[in-house]
C-alpha cells in the first residue's frame, strides 16, 4: 500500500492511501481544504466503500476555528445511510493552558434519543510536542489506552494538531501522526489485552527516516520513505 502527501506552502493538503491491505482494495483520499491563511475549513475523506453504507461516496467534516483563541474548535458531519437513517456527529475539543487538544469528544444524534449524546471521547497526554498517551471511551465507558514511545529524530509527516483533527474523523485513529519525533513503541490495552507494534528506522543523509519496520505478533511489515 502507498500513501501519497501533497503540499501546499508546507501545510499537507491531501493523503492518498491504495493498494491492497489484509487482502483488501484501498483507496481512500483525505483532503485538508484551506484558506488562505492555512486553516482548515472542510476535511473530506472520499472511499469508494462508503457506498456500500452511506448514500455518497465522501464524508465531509465542517470544521470550525476561533481566530481570537487561535485554535481548532470543532468539526461536525452529517451521515446518511442507505437504509435512510441519519446520524449527526459534532467532535468538540478541549485545550490546556500550552494550546494542546487534551480531550475530543464526539457527540452523536442518530435518532436513538431526542437530543445528543456522547459517542466517544479521547483523552490525550503529552511530552514536549509528542503524544505519549491516548485514552479511548465508547459511549462513556473504557475501550482502548494506547501509550507511545518515540526517537529524537523528526517526523517528516508530523500533523501537529491537524494529526488531532484527522485523527477524529471516521475510521481515522493515529493519533501519533501529530508528533515531532517517529514513534517506535506503541502499547495497546484494550479490555485488558494487551499488544504492542515495535518500529525501526533507517534513516537518509538528512536524518530522516528512509525505511520504517513495524513488528507485531503476525509478522512484520516494512515501510519506505520517498521524498521530493
Amino acid at each position: 500500500m502507498t500513501t501519497t502527501l501533497e503540499y501546499s506552502e508546507g501545510k499537507v493538503t491531501s493523503m492518498l492511501m491504495s493498494g491492497t491491505s489484509a487482502g483488501k482494495s484501498v483507496n481512500t483520499n483525505t483532503m485538508f481544504i484551506r484558506n488562505a491563511q492555512g486553516i482548515i475549513g472542510k476535511i473530506i475523506i472520499r472511499n469508494p466503500t462508503y457506498l456500500t453504507t452511506f448514500t455518497s461516496d465522501s464524508i465531509v467534516y465542517t470544521v470550525h476555528y476561533s481566530p481570537a483563541l487561535n485554535r481548532y474548535t470543532s468539526l461536525i458531519n452529517d451521515l446518511f445511510y442507505i437504509n435512510g437513517n441519519t446520524e449527526y456527529d459534532s467532535t468538540y475539543f478541549t485545550y490546556d493552558a500550552t494550546g494542546s487538544i487534551v480531550q475530543a469528544t464526539k457527540l452523536i444524534k442518530d435518532g436513538s434519543a431526542a437530543n445528543f449524546k456522547e459517542g466517544e471521547r479521547n483523552e490525550f497526554t503529552y511530552s514536549g510536542r509528542n503524544l505519549i498517551r491516548c485514552t479511548n471511551y465508547i459511549l462513556n465507558s473504557f475501550n482502548l489506552e494506547q501509550s507511545v514511545d518515540y526517537d529524537n529524530k523528526i517526523n517528516p509527516i508530523a500533523l501537529d494538531r491537524d494529526g488531532i483533527l484527522l485523527g477524529s474523523t471516521r475510521n481515522n485513529r493515529r493519533f501519533e501522526q501529530s508528533s515531532f519525533n517517529n514513534a517506535t513503541v506503541i502499547n495497546y490495552n484494550q479490555n485488558g489485552r494487551t499488544t504492542s507494534t515495535i518500529m525501526s528506522y533507517t534513516y537518509n543523509e538528512n536524518n530522516l527516516p528512509a525505511t520504517r519496520t513495524n513488528e507485531v505478533s503476525i509478522g512484520s511489515q516494512t515501510v519506505t520513505y520517498f521524498y521530493q
